[in-house]
């Protein structure tokens, strides 16, 4: 979150929305992050909360932001930015949450992390790129924020995959420390609900199922 990569991707990312208007590209969309928000309040809602990131990523993102949409407001360009919260799912990188713990408890091995009473709203993988597709579908231009709206801590999810892999031995709570200091970031549904008539469809449980089974067959394959 604080690579200074992130600002190389801010101008390589302006240059590909610049091109793609030059080669008769009409309405782009561009995912943006909750981490342009400001976390100190908890509820992050589109157009209510103030954008103030705490790190160079969000700083980024925000940036690029501001700069598409007024790029896009004198060149006629019409721009979608929704905004990700919190995503797991089969294919992520197994430095993220959920898929560092199955893959610990894949291979038998201890699963540090924080205390995780920290609250996030999590969303499935499956159900931010439906959002992404109704965005797509839509006439909207603007942002706004794909989310599930549930809050759910940090190691009550770790618990929920440990109790799946039958390995709640295994978990080690406050072996790391706190990445931050904010209790809660939460988003607001309802605006995606009404401009793109979309809600996630995948609930907790059924989307770790479905992340547990991927992460099996991965990283048991990678240790044999």
């Amino acid at each position: 979150m604080q690579s200074k990569e992130n600002l190389k991707w801010l101008g390589a990312s302006l240059d590909l929305v610049q091109t793609f208007q030059e080669y008769g590209g009409r309405r782009a969309l561009v995912v943006g992050s909750s981490a342009e928000y400001d976390w100190a309040g908890g509820i992050c809602l589109n157009g209510v909360t103030p954008m103030r990131p705490a790190t160079i990523y969000g700083a980024a993102k925000l940036s690029l932001n501001i700069a598409l949409a007024s790029y896009a407001r004198h060149t006629g360009l019409g721009l979608i930015w929704p905004r990700v919260f919190f995503t797991y799912g089969p294919g992520e990188h197994d430095s993220r949450l959920v898929a560092s713990v199955i893959k610990a408890l894949v291979r038998g091995l201890p699963a540090e992390c924080s205390e995780g009473r920290q609250v996030r709203d999590y969303l499935y993988v499956g159900d931010v790129a439906s959002g992404v597709v109704a965005a797509l579908e839509s006439d909207y231009c603007g942002s706004l924020d794909l989310v599930s709206g549930t809050g759910i801590a940090v190691r009550d999810l770790v618990s929920e995959v440990a109790d799946r892999l039958g390995r709640p031995d295994l978990i080690r709570l406050g072996a790391l420390p706190s990445k931050d200091d904010y209790p809660l970031v939460l988003g607001d549904p309802k605006e995606a609900e009404s401009l793109l008539h979309w809600t996630p469809t995948t609930s907790l449980a059924a989307g770790l199922d479905k992340t547990i089974s991927w992460g099996q067959q991965t990283f048991a394959q990678a240790r044999a």
